[in-house]
């Protein structure tokens, strides 16, 4: 033991100095590791400045014509979808089934000739919920092969192998990519790469949107079944998770528009609070709570009456007005 402690003093310093190390290498794989995870989920929505071809219809079918009006694919089938109206590229659909909604379809270019084959169905992705003046995914195709779905670019090379039971636009979430396999549903982005593990039973966009930046700041809103029902949890942008899938209802407040933070409402036991990133700052015992965006202020309801929370959670009005009375209130409360 003497030894050990004599040798310690003799290497404190070599000790020191690698501790530090250790440290650094430790916090650098850190950060790097962050930057990979939240690199994938940082991209741009392509935005069409050139308008170059468009479908018309004729005698009940569908074409497509140039910005010169000259028919570039002659209006021989039951849909055409342009993915991007920018880039030759037209998803031609043929025999549609009305009843089991199938159909065949080709891709072809400019020069009617057919440039991607081999596989069993082709199609655009239809957006959802989007602010777009587009209704499809500008970048890529979704392909079938046997009984499954894969990912590919608009000129065919491959993005994802065909292991999808479907594949879907996320909702309020323009280039990211809601997939699923044996009932559970998962997100990737237009690279391929997974952002949300294919284990839930639902996931959408919160649809928190600005004018700079569009819908590439708002988190995802997932849910699982349970034997009680359906549970809703909360991922931020970076797919980071905020709040876990216990909550029988769940939905952020979009109107307030500020990038840095999120606050959610939430109800868990039958009980609604306010949740602002991971921290509660109303309590779960309400029976509701409304927002007033003008006021920017919280009303909560219990027993049948009403208090007043700043958005920091503060109270500035108690419990102790009836919903006729606390409106008139709320100005002198914000002043004071």
């Amino acid at each position: 033991m003497k030894k050990i402690k004599k040798w310690i003093r003799n290497n404190k310093q070599k000790i020191i100095v690698s501790i530090i190390a250790i440290l650094v290498i430790i916090a650098s794989t850190i950060i790097i590791s962050t930057i990979i995870h939240n690199k994938k989920y940082k991209y741009e929505v392509e935005e069409i400045s050139d308008y170059n071809y468009f479908s018309f219809y004729q005698d009940g079918k569908v074409g497509v014509i140039d910005t010169k009006g000259n028919i570039v694919i002659s209006p021989n089938y039951y849909n055409v979808q342009i993915p991007n109206p920018s880039k030759p590229v037209f998803v031609c659909i043929s025999e549609y089934n009305i009843e089991n909604g199938s159909y065949n379809s080709k891709v072809y270019n400019e020069k009617n000739e057919e440039i991607i084959t081999g596989y069993d169905k082709i199609e655009a992705i239809s957006i959802n919920g989007t602010v777009s003046n587009i209704p499809f995914e500008k970048e890529v195709l979704k392909y079938k092969k046997g009984d499954k779905y894969g990912l590919m670019t608009l000129d065919g090379k491959k993005i994802t192998k065909p292991i999808y039971d479907d594949i879907q636009s996320l909702k309020y979430k323009e280039g990211q990519l809601l997939v699923k396999i044996d009932d559970k549903y998962g997100v990737i982005n237009q690279k391929g790469q997974n952002l949300i593990s294919v284990e839930y039973n639902d996931i959408n966009g919160d649809g928190f949107y600005t004018e700079k930046n569009g819908y590439t700041l708002s988190g995802y809103i997932v849910c699982i079944k349970t034997q009680d029902g359906y549970r809703y949890g909360y991922m931020n942008n970076y797919g980071r998770v905020l709040l876990k899938t216990e909550y029988s209802e769940l939905y952020r407040l979009n109107q307030l528009d500020n990038k840095k933070d999120i606050y959610i409402v939430a109800r868990k036991d039958g009980k609604y609070g306010i949740v602002k990133n991971k921290k509660i700052v109303i309590d779960f015992d309400n029976q509701n709570i409304d927002y007033d965006n003008r006021m920017q202020l919280f009303i909560a309801q219990k027993n049948n009456k009403y208090g007043v929370y700043e958005l920091s959670g503060k109270q500035i009005l108690e419990r102790r007005y009836a919903r006729n009375r606390y409106r008139g209130n709320l100005h002198s409360c914000k002043i004071k």
